[in-house]
């Protein structure tokens, strides 16, 4: 501020669109970034200077603040100068078109408003406590109109969001919505298999971190969900895994990926087939240990690589060590007459 010493007493507006929509987007940078723009600058244009020159940040930092705010549309560039965009009229842009979406383009009510009003108002109580944001109404609007959603598909689209914890950040709700529109999960037999899939994976993720007694990280969530959607395993298999684990002091989410990956790999699809599979691994590689036992028990090793101490081998060696050798090997020498 160009003026420290001044008497700070007046009240900066922010729309309440950009704390529902923005603002949970954001980087602690970015935000306070805004503020003092809509505090100091609104309705001026201003320089990536003009924004160092608030010292709220290391100067480093400006550029990828000023990059942020003009891919989230907070901002515009003019020429070399930027300008705070009108949010406002951007959210009844965005509203009118979704309006059109349902065929009214003279906004006037639908013969489905009524089937509209009621699902998003079980939305709004069931998930929001009542107190839903305007701009998720429209969401709402944007998946019946535009999406061609059903009902159903609708609910469960915030149901999702607030199994996952984003059904407050619109951005990652609208996201969730136009990925199930370009998989197709606009009606609920194709979606019920996807949310039997999420269902799946949140117990595993539960499984783990009870049997484990360890914190999932995002890295060991995205392995547990490869185990339903690329195995197609299920509780069993993955207690199973577990179990087979156990011989180590502690198991990770990776040990056990490894052993799923491992029956996958080999066909076995069920219990059943990983355990025949894990009982000709043990005859397999016990028949293998018995060959490399009978193969070094048949190899002469001297004193030093046989781990035997020189003053220990003298202590111990018989009187008369050829004794102490079998026939066989003796008759490899000759007789005492072969030196006549």
């Amino acid at each position: 501020m160009k003026n420290e010493n001044r008497l700070v007493i007046s009240d900066s507006l922010v729309p309440d669109i950009f704390l529902v929509r923005y603002l949970p987007e954001l980087s602690r940078n970015a935000i306070i970034a805004y503020l003092y723009i809509n505090m100091d600058l609104k309705g001026k244009s201003f320089t990536e200077k003009e924004l160092k020159d608030f010292s709220i940040m290391p100067d480093k930092d400006v550029y990828e603040v000023i990059s942020e705010l003009l891919s989230k549309d907070l901002i515009d560039k003019k020429g070399e100068e930027y300008v705070l965009s009108d949010i406002k009229k951007i959210e009844i842009d965005e509203y009118i078109k979704t309006q059109k979406a349902k065929g009214e383009g003279d906004l006037g009510l639908t013969s489905d408003e009524n089937r509209r009003a009621v699902l998003a108002d079980s939305i709004n109580n069931t998930f929001y406590g009542g107190r839903m944001a305007n701009i998720f109404y429209r969401l709402v609007d944007k998946c019946l109109w535009e999406y061609g959603f059903d009902d159903k598909v609708c609910y469960g689209l915030f149901s999702e969001g607030d199994r996952r914890k984003i059904s407050r950040s619109y951005n990652r709700m609208e996201k969730l919505a136009e990925e199930w529109y370009n998989k197709g999960y606009v009606t609920v037999d194709k979606l019920e298999p996807y949310l039997e899939r999420n269902e799946e994976k949140d117990k595993l993720v539960a499984l783990m971190r009870k049997t484990l007694r360890i914190n999932i990280n995002a890295l060991d969530e995205e392995r547990i969900h490869g185990w339903v959607d690329k195995f197609c395993f299920g509780e069993d298999m993955v207690i199973y895994a577990i179990k087979k684990n156990e011989y180590r002091g502690k198991i990770t989410v990776l040990n056990v990926d490894d052993t799923l990956a491992k029956w996958f790999e080999n066909g076995c699809d069920t219990v059943e087939k990983a355990e025949a599979f894990e009982s000709e691994q043990f005859a397999s590689n016990k028949r293998k240990y018995s060959k490399r036992k009978a193969k070094a028990d048949t190899v002469w090793k001297s004193g030093s690589e046989a781990g035997i101490d020189k003053a220990a081998e003298e202590e111990t060696k018989p009187a008369d060590e050829t004794k102490q050798l079998p026939d066989d090997v003796l008759g490899m020498f000759g007789g005492d007459d072969d030196d006549d």
